[in-house]
């Protein structure tokens, strides 16, 4: 497999935030469609698709559709009936969980993308998803640089794809049903209650041995890890966030476009970015600056420890100083903060401090600056808070303007024209950054009567771009426009056809895999597969055909509601059960509901079990 391309993905709740992620670097954006995505509140209808293609793939960007859920039998019509609306807007991937959809037909024309929701967590089934048609693989979020590695040495014909940024489930994806059993809305249908960001209680032989949000993991931010990911087999850099607002995406996006930006200039030509397109950011990104519960990268070196932000899954945001002195006037709180080196408050801002005299629940206690007067900063209404108190910033209102300016970011495709002159004829030829052509001719009569016009002319109207987005690098007229009789409205015509036939030409990067159907259906790698995954017959039958048993719900395996990198036990006793923690008859209490904690340390692994 070519893995000199190195694709930055992108998350999009809609249209508007997809184009402001590919205008602020973007290689690529994953989107959720009308329907079957793994975020059912991030829905798009297929007229906004279609106007996402035309705008991604003018600099080569892909478009990848979340079709990442699990069908029940009455939806597998309406599954039908949109692969065959989707067939007709040029998408890019198709992103898949339920195996159905390999017994249907997909879209031509596309890849297939194997979810992070299939837990591709072994290189048997890395190559049981190749075998079925699959050119990409989402890895699961746990995985380390060396586990990786192994992945992509064993089976090296599949690209893979690695989250580098946002939120990180602390269970295996894929494998999670506490939010099911909890609440009956399913993680594997879109709809999960994170229920893992709730507060906790661990109890061991019914007494509280720690509380919090015990399973609330900080944020992923690989910023350290990008080569070693490169390294070790990985193309395809994605960035966490499908529900996230458009500030969000293009502060993420920037950031991680200059890292992978310096990796690619420093390879010499080893690597190489996968879209085209000149990118002017007006802001400096800062993943700190916007939503975020702490940053952990500690599983890429195998580790689970510190990966817990126990205190809230809210953003508390930097720390930018201490509370010098509180006074009140009226219903006024006037605060006067000694702050960090270089940090200035603005009108608007929010700050929030950790109250440890409340509840988890409502620990973190945030307030907005009304105003700044000089060394005082006024909030409507009364925050008790004391001296020496440490203060967050979790609203920048600065940052935010600069990101939400209109020309916070643009992005242009570069092109060349070629005007040629000749006899009764003119031509215009077009080729675009992606080495895309096209070119266009015309006839014309010479009129005795006819006003000509200078060189100068025609070259201010061979200039002008098709839209904002393109721009015009080389321009080449070949012969005088005294030699031509066409009106200067013909020749504009003929500009807007030649360049719009080039930028519309369908583009692949060298390393593009079609989907095709497999004629025979490879054998699932393990004896059993989950019942809790199989949720219609097709699928059933899918499995049968891949020579695996359905398991029984009866068996107390299936009883797991969440399998776990993180370990309760090392984050409360510091160290594992193999080591030597006394760490039996553990209970954890999640609202009303109780379940038993297990180990297995040969996989390290936790288990919740119901």
């Amino acid at each position: 497999m070519n893995n000199k391309y190195l694709e930055l993905l992108s998350p999009s709740r809609d249209l508007q935030t997809a184009k402001k992620a590919i205008e602020s670097g973007a290689d690529a954006v994953y989107i959720g469609g009308p329907a079957f995505g793994a975020r059912s509140a991030a829905t798009n209808s297929l007229d906004d698709l279609k106007e996402l293609c035309d705008f991604a793939h003018l600099f080569g960007a892909k478009v990848h559709l979340t079709f990442n859920t699990l069908f029940y039998d009455n939806e597998l019509d309406d599954v039908k009936k949109l692969l065959e609306e989707l067939s007709k807007i040029s998408l890019d991937v198709l992103i898949v969980q339920d195996p159905a959809l390999f017994k249907l037909d997909l879209p031509k024309n596309i890849e297939v993308h194997a979810s992070t929701q299939c837990l591709i967590k072994t290189p048997q089934r890395l190559k049981f998803y190749r075998d079925l048609g699959c050119a990409q693989a989402v890895l699961p979020r746990e995985m380390s640089i060396d586990e990786i590695k192994n992945m992509h040495e064993s089976c090296t014909d599949i690209r893979l794809e690695a989250f580098v940024a946002g939120a990180l489930c602390v269970s295996e994806s894929g494998n999670c049903f506490i939010s099911e059993y909890m609440t009956n809305r399913s993680a594997n249908r879109g709809s999960c209650a994170q229920i893992c960001r709730l507060p906790m209680e661990l109890l061991q032989n019914d007494k509280v041995i720690a509380n919090g949000h015990l399973l609330s993991l900080k944020d992923n931010l690989a910023k350290e890890h990008l080569l070693s990911l490169i390294n070790a087999g990985v193309s395809s850099f994605k960035i966490e966030g499908r529900l996230k607002d458009p500030a969000y995406v293009m502060n993420m996006t920037a950031y991680f476009r200059k890292l992978l930006d310096e990796i690619i200039e420093e390879s010499h030509g080893l690597y190489q970015r996968s879209s085209k397109g000149s990118l002017n950011i007006n802001f400096k990104s800062d993943p700190n600056k916007t939503f975020n519960r702490g940053f952990t990268e500690v599983m890429f070196d195998g580790d689970n420890s510190d990966m817990v932000n126990t205190i809230s899954p809210k953003f508390i945001g930097p720390y930018i100083g201490q509370v010098q002195s509180v006074r009140y006037l009226g219903p006024d709180t006037i605060l006067r903060v000694n702050c960090l080196h270089g940090i200035e408050i603005h009108n608007g801002d929010g700050l929030c401090f950790i109250d440890k005299n409340q509840r988890i629940e409502k620990a973190l206690t945030g307030f907005r600056v009304n105003s700044v007067k000089g060394k005082d900063l006024i909030i409507r209404g009364r925050v008790r808070i004391l001296n020496k108190e440490k203060l967050y910033r979790n609203v920048d209102t600065e940052f935010l303007k600069e990101l939400e300016a209109p020309k916070a970011v643009s992005r242009v495709l570069n092109y060349s024209l070629k005007a040629v002159i000749e006899k009764d004829c003119l031509t215009l030829s077009a080729k675009d950054e992606l080495g895309r052509e096209a070119s266009v001719s015309t006839e014309f009569v010479k009129d005795a009567d006819f006003v000509h016009y200078k060189n100068d002319r025609l070259e201010n109207t061979l200039k002008k771009r098709l839209n904002p987005n393109t721009n015009l690098e080389h321009l080449e007229i070949l012969g005088d426009a005294c030699d031509l009789y066409l009106p200067l409205s013909k020749v504009n015509a003929l500009r807007r056809e030649v360049l719009t036939d080039c930028f519309k030409k369908t583009y692949h990067r060298a390393d593009f895999k079609e989907y095709k159907k497999p004629q025979v259906i490879p054998n699932w790698p393990e004896k059993e597969i989950d019942p809790r995954l199989c949720l219609n017959t097709i699928t059933k039958d899918f499995y049968k055909e891949a020579h695996t048993d359905i398991g029984s719900l009866d068996n107390p395996k299936y009883k797991v509601v969440m399998t776990c990198k993180h370990c309760l036990v090392k984050t409360v006793f510091n160290k594992c059960i193999k080591d030597g923690a006394k760490a039996s008859n553990l209970t954890l209490k999640i609202g009303p509901s109780l379940f038993k904690v297990k180990c297995d340390c040969r996989a390290c692994r936790m288990m919740i079990v119901r």
